[in-house]
């Protein structure tokens, strides 16, 4: 299969490029920064999704036979801080790969459109785990443009205008997580602790918190899946169907250092509210396409660790 991925030099667009690749197909990406060496092999071009006769002309040439759309703003805190970049790019910057997918007619792409358990909200424990049937409450300007996304898509669908496919993504992490992200967080300071970089102190928010984390190359294939055997216009949720504390996650990251570290908490790093728990549903998903998480966190988390004790050589 000819695929275009948007966002290629996204944490998950690298691992899907990879994924598919090993297994035959041959992968394009736009990319709206300059390409990192992480990326380079592959045919890569400059796109601003939010430039609609760009997404066009790039749509027209590259004639993918499948889109995965990974391109977006996805940071909950840069929502708030940018909400107008956040909404245009996700929703006016979807609208614009959409209209132009379409406007190949019968030559037209599959499209997997990427959303977020964002989308659900703050779900209280007795309703979880949280199925593809629940509610969805955003709350934050990130959640609300991958919901306007979905339903944006889902009118491409209905109007028989294209094949769309949604997926809802749960916590994954992994090596080449940015470290805004708290697992990334807590490996890259452990490396830098380790390479005398940085004094034996981590700085930590809070650890009561459970989140469902599957390992982004197992996330990365449930999308390929979906594409392969899902059906146009059902939403799967991506997720392990387990939820791990963060403090177990900064546990293990800590077991598997040899460097003695004392933990500080840093009332910065607190969210104003946090969810105690947020545990998904995957019997959608592993019943309708035979997806399943294959790789353990604790591979993920050490896999995590050696990425970042690499960056950190590296840069030193």
């Amino acid at each position: 299969m000819r695929c275009l991925i948007t966002g290629i030099e996204g944490f998950a667009g690298y691992h899907l490029a990879r994924h598919l690749t090993s297994r035959g197909d041959t992968v394009v990406g736009t990319a709206f920064a300059p390409p990192s060496a992480a990326i380079a092999g592959y045919h890569i071009v400059s796109l601003d999704i939010n430039r609609s006769d760009d997404v066009r002309k790039a749509i027209d040439e590259i004639a993918p036979e499948v889109i995965y759309h990974l391109a977006a703003l996805s940071n909950v805190k840069v929502s708030w801080e940018s909400t107008r970049s956040t909404l245009e790019t996700n929703f006016i910057g979807a609208f614009n790969l959409l209209e132009a997918a379409a406007s190949l007619g019968r030559n037209a792409p599959r499209v997997l459109v990427v959303g977020s358990a964002e989308q659900y909200g703050p779900v209280p424990p007795e309703r979880q785990p949280i199925s593809e049937e629940c509610p969805l409450d955003p709350r934050n300007p990130y959640a609300l443009s991958k919901v306007a996304q979905e339903y944006l898509a889902l009118n491409y669908l209905r109007t028989g205008r294209l094949a769309v496919y949604l997926v809802r993504a749960f916590n994954h992490s992994g090596p080449g997580q940015a470290p805004i992200f708290v697992a990334s967080s807590f490996a890259k300071q452990i490396a830098e602790i380790e390479s005398d970089g940085r004094e034996p102190v981590m700085s930590v928010g809070n650890l009561t918190s459970r989140r469902d984390f599957t390992d982004v190359r197992d996330t990365v294939r449930a999308y390929a899946t979906v594409v392969e055997k899902g059906d146009p216009g059902e939403v799967y949720n991506v997720c392990t169907g387990t939820a791990v504390g963060i403090s177990e996650i900064l546990h293990t990251l800590l077991a598997a250092s040899s460097r003695k570290i004392r933990v500080e908490a840093d009332p910065k790093l607190y969210r104003p509210a946090d969810t105690p728990a947020f545990t998904g549903d995957r019997t959608k998903i592993s019943s309708k396409c035979g997806w399943l998480p294959e790789i353990p966190l604790r591979q993920t988390l050490i896999d995590l660790l050696d990425y970042w004790r690499h960056e950190v050589r590296k840069a030193g």
